[in-house]
């Protein structure tokens, strides 16, 4: 390397390949994806950079991640956006109760809080973030959940009947960043 604020990283991809970019220590993510366009063949907005587990934000600098010379950064595609030019969604959120219950199908569940993307488990105790697991944010080592309230709710035809619907699964898991 030819000057000492240059640092080489190694990108890693999904697919398992690497590749590996030089960068100024005090740069920007967002100049990093630029410096990743080339070797990962996609454009600034449609990366996603994730350094020991965080999601890179492109107004942040390497420093403030503590990346340092010689670190691996994986590479991912972003998610494709739900919105539209004028920045409004593109799907407007429905006034109705019957269109609130098909936009959200916890919204039917009493006590389960409406929990979209399972963020809140509202009226479940115990639940609330994921908060005693590390990286979790809040569920105390399970706090007031206790096995014969699992096993009671595994039994609801309901749940089991969510759990079945593969289609239901699927945009569950996609709509929680910490189950994609």
């Amino acid at each position: 390397m030819a000057d000492s604020n240059t640092i080489k990283l190694f990108i890693r991809q999904s697919d398992g390949n690497q590749f590996e970019v030089s960068v100024a220590a005090t740069a920007t993510v967002l100049e990093l994806k630029k410096a990743c366009e080339e070797g990962g063949k996609l454009p600034p907005e449609q990366q996603r950079l994730i350094f020991k587990g965080r999601i890179l934000k492109d107004d942040q600098t390497l420093e403030s991640y503590k990346i340092e010379d010689g670190n691996t950064v994986h590479f991912v595609k972003a998610k494709a956006s739900a919105t539209s030019g004028s920045g409004e969604a593109a799907n407007p959120t429905a006034t109705s109760s019957d269109n609130a219950q098909a936009n959200n199908p916890f919204g039917a569940m009493p006590g389960m809080g409406g929990m979209p993307g399972m963020g809140g488990f509202g009226g479940m105790p115990g639940m609330g973030g994921m908060g005693g697991m590390p990286g979790m944010g809040g569920m105390g080592g399970m706090g007031g959940m206790n096995p014969q309230m699992i096993s009671q709710m595994m039994q609801n035809p309901m749940v089991q009947q969510m759990l079945s619907d593969s289609s239901f699964m699927e945009n569950m898991i996609n709509s929680n960043p910490m189950l994609r």
